[in-house]
Order: structure tokens, then sequence, then C-alpha cells
């Protein structure tokens, strides 16, 4: 529901509720699951899981223009909220009628009798409450020179089988864009960070929020009336209590991994993309990046991410028939990997 005002101002409120029900049947052809020194070969696993899930959220918020110094500003303030209800049943089995490990994958047909299920156990439940109000303004400082400063207030509770938690929090973000020229702007910003997470340690305990700090230094530049663009940004975020998964299982949950969560996170790198019109109804994207990922002892964390990536899009719809569009693109990343026991 949305009504604009006379003056320039809007009010815009929205609400929206989802509900999931799913049953999967999941096998896992493992190597070394059982033996991880001497390598035993394809270890057969397979789960069975049924996930009820129900989201409830509305929000709304209030934007439009207003004067001072002389200048036209903008602002905006809203609020919001949001409840999830979940339940998640499953069996996890390692083994089973027809199910002996075998030394390779290859000759195996893929044919494989399903196990005989156990009645499913509750594995989690629980409900997460949002709720979050946030306030932000765009302030012209001269006719080149724009400041957005803004800030979100959340408070944040999970009750999960007795675990309950919640944090309240206020996150703060600002950036500068500066308007070079007609064809080129640039820009800086800064935010603060603050993400709850459900993942476990190994004895059932939940992670803490991840929380730190982003910086971001860019140019952005447009040619042809803005039917070519570009865009150049160098970042660092820098976090703690980023979960980085682990071998294990939490306790007494075969399906669940265990995660730990690393501190002094520091991620660095770079984001470039080129995008635009080439000729009348043909487009094209080409985007390059590359981070890296360390934690305060200097190690390498997310290997199971590409560090750096490239991909390339083009469409084409012909002028004589707009009902048709041809396209193709690729994507390019760096090898990925995750960190085995010694």
């Amino acid at each position: 529901l949305q009504h604009a005002f006379g003056n320039g101002w809007k009010f815009k409120i929205g609400a929206t509720h989802d509900r999931t029900q799913a049953d999967d049947k999941l096998f896992y052809p493992s190597y070394t699951a059982f033996d991880k020194t001497t390598g035993a070969g394809v270890t057969p696993m397979a789960g069975f899981y049924n996930t009820e899930r129900k989201v409830d959220g509305i929000d709304g918020y209030i934007d439009g223009p207003f004067q001072l110094f002389g200048r036209e500003h903008q602002f905006m303030a809203g609020l919001s909220y949001n409840k999830r209800e979940f339940a998640n049943y499953g069996d996890f089995q390692m083994g089973g009628p027809g199910w002996n490990p075998f030394d390779t994958y290859l000759g195996w047909t893929g044919n494989i009798p399903q196990p005989n299920w156990n009645p499913l156990a509750l594995a989690s439940e629980g409900t997460i409450t949002q709720k979050a109000g946030y306030v932000a303004a765009r302030l012209s400082l001269a006719d080149p020179l724009k400041l957005i400063v803004g800030a979100r207030y959340t408070d944040w509770k999970s009750e999960d089988e007795g675990n309950d938690r919640s944090h309240k929090v206020t996150t703060p973000y600002a950036g500068l864009v500066y308007d070079i020229n007609d064809t080129y702007s640039a820009y800086t910003s800064y935010t603060e960070i603050f993400q709850p997470q459900t993942l476990r340690n190994k004895q059932g305990s939940y992670l803490d929020p991840v929380d730190g700090k982003s910086y971001e230094v860019g140019v952005k530049g447009a040619w042809f009336d803005n039917r070519l663009n570009a865009s150049l940004a160098v970042f660092r975020i820098e976090q703690d209590n980023v979960g980085q998964a682990t071998m294990d299982k939490v306790d007494g949950q075969q399906n669940e991994t265990a995660y730990i969560a690393a501190r002094g996170t520091v991620s660095r790198g770079f984001e470039f993309e080129l995008n635009g019109e080439l000729a009348p109804g043909w487009n094209a994207t080409f985007g390059a990046s590359r981070y890296v990922a360390k934690d305060i002892n200097d190690a390498d964390i997310n290997t199971n991410l590409p560090q750096t990536a490239l991909k390339l899009f083009t469409s084409y719809t012909p002028q004589s028939l707009q009902e048709l569009t041809v396209g193709g693109g690729a994507n390019w990343q760096n090898r990925i990997y995750y960190a085995a026991p010694v």
C-alpha cells in the first residue's frame, strides 16, 4: 500500500506471508567417511528430512524532500517486523541393505536401494523474531557533493529448544558521493556490521553474531547518455565470529556440521564491472573481482569460496523481432578447497 502526498513525500507499507513444507531424501556417497587414514573407498550415507517453516513480515517507511540552508535534501524513516517459525525432522543413516562401501565411483551406475528409514526425529525447532527501526538522510552539501548518513536499530530474539538468545544493537553507516563531472563520480562509504547466525559449535552452543566494520572507495563512469557504465571499487571488511565449517558434527546431531568462530577476520579486494548497450538491442556485461580473507593468525578462511572470479554475459534482441532475445555468458573462478584434518 502506497500513498503519495502533494509535497513530494510518500508513505509505503508492505506485508508478506510465506509457508514452506518439504520432504527431502538425499544420498551422500562420500570418500573415506569411515576411514580417513587408509582411504577405505566410498561410503554410502543417506538422510531423510522433513522441513516446516512459516514467515510473517511487515515493513513501512516514509520518505521525501526537505529544505535546509537553501538546499533540498532527502529523508527516510521506517519500521520493520519479521517472525520466522521453523521445525526440522530427520533421519541420517550410514549403511543399510546393499550398502557396503565400494572402492571407486568408476563403473558405478548410481543404483542403490533406500535404507530402512527410522521414524523421523525432531532435529531443531524454534522462532526467530526481528524488530528494527531505521533512518537515513541524503544531504546536499554542494552541487557536486552529497552526504549519506543513516542508522539501523535491531532487536533480534531467538527461541530454540530452551536456548533463548537476544541481541539489541545500533549499526550506523555513512557515505560521500562526489560528482567529478558529467561522466565520473567518486564515492567512499563506511558501515558497521551485525549479523546473527544459527551456526553451532561442536558442543551445541550457537556462535555469537558476526560483527565488524566495512570500508569502501570507488569510482563510477557513464558514457553515451548512460548507455555504457563502469564501476571500480576497493574494499576492506573487518569481522569477528565468522563461522567456519569443521570436519566434526554437533554432539548428538550426526547431520549437523559443527562450526568455529574465526576472530580478527580481514577481507580486502576489488570489484570491476562494465556494462552497456554496444549497439541497438545488443547488451553486454563484464565483471571481475578479487579478494583475500585471513583470520587473526594470517590463515586463509572461506577457502570454499572463490577468491578470483570473472563473468561475461551478452544478449541480443533484434529490432524487427522484439519478442525474441538470444543471449549467453560464461563464468570463471579460481580453485576452491576444504582444509582436511591432519
